[in-house]
């Protein structure tokens, strides 16, 4: 990971730390070396996310077993905090947990999800 924190410097020195694309970058970067607390500094700050922000999140969480946290931002994308709509992708990620996590009910829900927009061919046949 020493390259990859090589790199946020980098971007930071360059004024690059402020662009949707790079930070999107970063946070996957940071998930998938298992620094997923870095991951969530770089989201936390940024003063732009968008969809793949949201999924590099989600998605650096469930890899690092934080299946809480993982729950939690579909969450807020659900209540409506952010005015964005799941996609395949995000479902694709958080349905997985369910199963291994026996979480029956919040599987169905994703499920009925994406039956209500549309998703539910894509998702279960992806």
């Amino acid at each position: 990971m020493g390259l990859g924190q090589v790199v946020h410097g980098m971007a930071v020195k360059m004024g690059l730390i402020l662009d949707v694309f790079v930070d999107n970058a970063l946070i996957a970067m940071y998930g998938k070396c298992g620094s997923v607390e870095d991951a969530a500094k770089v989201f936390e700050i940024m003063p732009e996310k968008n969809l793949v922000s949201w999924n590099s999140m989600i998605c650096g969480f469930s890899e690092n077993g934080l299946d809480h946290e993982s729950y939690s931002l579909l969450g807020k994308i659900l209540e409506g905090e952010e005015a964005l709509v799941p996609d395949v992708a995000m479902l694709v990620t958080v349905w997985p947990l369910c199963a291994g996590n026996g979480e029956v009910n919040m599987g169905m829900m994703i499920h009925s999800l994406a039956v209500k927009l549309g998703l539910n061919h894509e998702l279960m046949h992806g």
